[in-house]
Formats: C-alpha cells, sequence, structure tokens
C-alpha cells in the first residue's frame, strides 16, 4: 500500500506510470514519423475495426506525435532547474506534487517559453520585416 492513493475511487501509483508508461509513451511517440503514424490512422486502424472521421485519422496523430515532443521539452527544462529548489521544497516538508506545482512548474514554463519565444519573434520579424522592404522598394 506504500505508495498508493485513491483516484477517483481507484487505487493508483504515479511512481509504476511515471517510471513506465509515460517515457515509453514519449520515446515512441517521438521516433515514429509522422506521415507513418499518419497512415496508420488511415489504413491499419480501420483494417482492426477502429474507424476515425477522416479529420480525425488525421488530427490524432499530429497531436500524439505534438504532446510528447512538447512533454520531452517541458521534462528537459525541469530538469534544467537547480536541485536546490527541489530540497527547499522537501525542506519546508512539501511533497515531490506539493513541490512540482508552486515552485517546479511556474520556472519550467519560463524555461519553455524563453527557449520557444526567440523563434516565433524572429518568424515574425521577417514576416514584417519583408513586407516593410517590398512596399518601400
Amino acid at each position: 500500500m506504500t505508495g498508493e492513493h485513491t483516484v477517483h475511487g481507484v487505487a493508483h501509483r504515479p511512481d509504476a506510470v511515471d517510471a513506465l508508461a509515460l517515457p515509453l509513451y514519449i520515446e515512441v511517440f517521438r521516433s515514429v514519423p509522422t506521415l507513418l503514424l499518419v497512415y496508420v490512422f488511415l489504413f491499419a486502424l480501420p483494417g482492426l475495426g477502429l474507424n476515425l472521421p477522416i479529420a480525425g485519422k488525421l488530427i490524432v496523430p499530429i497531436i500524439l506525435i505534438n504532446a510528447a515532443v512538447i512533454a520531452e521539452i517541458v521534462r528537459a527544462c525541469i530538469a534544467a532547474l537547480d536541485r536546490g529548489q527541489r530540497e527547499a521544497g522537501a525542506a519546508v516538508g512539501l511533497t515531490r506534487g506539493q513541490t512540482m506545482r508552486p515552485v517546479l512548474l511556474p520556472q519550467a514554463i519560463r524555461l519553455v517559453v524563453r527557449r520557444w519565444s526567440p523563434s516565433w519573434s524572429r518568424s515574425s520579424r521577417t514576416r514584417r520585416s519583408g513586407t516593410w522592404c517590398r512596399t518601400r522598394s
């Protein structure tokens, strides 16, 4: 019973899920090419009896792959945080989850946004300067 808690009346072991299922999902969906997964959803799943609408066959594989990529980016940003943040949460008596939500995740999200924002601003700046150059000449 150690390490278990009840979620909606079902015993749940978060360590087992964290240690096995989530890394497996991330590694599988990060390594499978998007086009191959779309082909699986378009042709293989209907043969197995799972028939989705065409939009679902095209959108769900892309969502699965992008979710795995984003999960890996967030995981890497959490791992990049200083170990002292975790230790400070443990020192004041917070559990791992209590430390994660209010202490680590906000800092990790800042790192994620900081890593992605240069590409967003660079692409929008390029579009604006390209438009400016065309209208000025």
